[in-house]
């Protein structure tokens, strides 16, 4: 719960954007951070928000302090137990056993802003389960790493560091949609030793994933003896 401002906010989603919108996500993000930059640029010290977006900003908070947000398709109560939907980055809390699973928590890791969508898509790939249980309660004090960090919200120093970050983050997160795209893709194995199609399809771009058919464990794969890979 963001205390300062009077919402919940977790759980986020059930499914991440697709990539067309976080195109066009990334576009509006690369437009303001070069208004905002053109604004520093004269000396000015606060961020001008058009009427449009601060409108925006203002109908977004007062629906989420009044709930008018659970009368969407698809909304999720924050009163309500969820299995497999994004939470808030700021309060997640890892299993011992993921945390002996990988040797990072986030794969590819932001700076700041967007770990909640890059773990999203890392769980539902890999099939680990994300569980928002409204019994454990957080109280957030929402920006403040950020303000103490690059100063108050709307100044143009802060909402540049924002932008300029959030940029970062929707980059990974495109690189690792198209990233998981590509595993559709497939290679078949070739026993080397008898020039025989092996049983075995994997993954084409990375072979150290888990999701392997035919091997039990990630350590099979390497010490095996087909040593040729061709894609199908």
């Amino acid at each position: 719960y963001a205390y300062h401002m009077k919402i919940h906010q977790s759980p986020i989603y059930r499914n991440l954007a697709d990539i067309e919108k976080q195109k066009l996500e990334l576009e509006e993000q690369k437009r303001t951070l070069t208004k905002y930059k053109q604004q520093h640029a004269t000396g000015s010290e606060y961020a001008k928000l058009n009427s449009k977006k601060a409108l925006e900003e203002k109908i977004y908070l007062i629906g989420k302090r009044l709930r008018l947000d659970v009368f969407k398709k698809n909304a999720l109560s924050y009163k309500k137990s969820y299995e497999n939907v994004a939470v808030h980055g700021s309060a997640i809390i890892f299993s011992r056993a993921y945390m002996k699973k990988y040797k990072s928590a986030l794969y590819p890791e932001p700076f700041y802003y967007g770990e909640e969508d890059l773990l999203f898509l890392k769980c539902r790939r890999e099939n680990e389960k994300i569980v928002y249980d409204p019994r454990i309660k957080v109280w957030h004090s929402a920006g403040a790493s950020a303000t103490k960090a690059q100063g108050a919200r709307h100044t143009l120093k802060r909402e540049i560091f924002r932008y300029d970050n959030l940029i970062k983050t929707v980059h990974k997160k495109m690189d690792v949609m198209h990233h998981y795209i590509s595993l559709k893709k497939k290679v078949l194995v070739i026993d080397a030793t008898t020039n025989q199609k092996a049983r075995y399809v994997i993954p084409a771009i990375n072979p150290t994933i888990k999701n392997t058919i035919g091997y039990t464990k990630v350590a099979s794969i390497t010490a095996s003896p087909f040593s040729l890979l061709r894609f199908v």
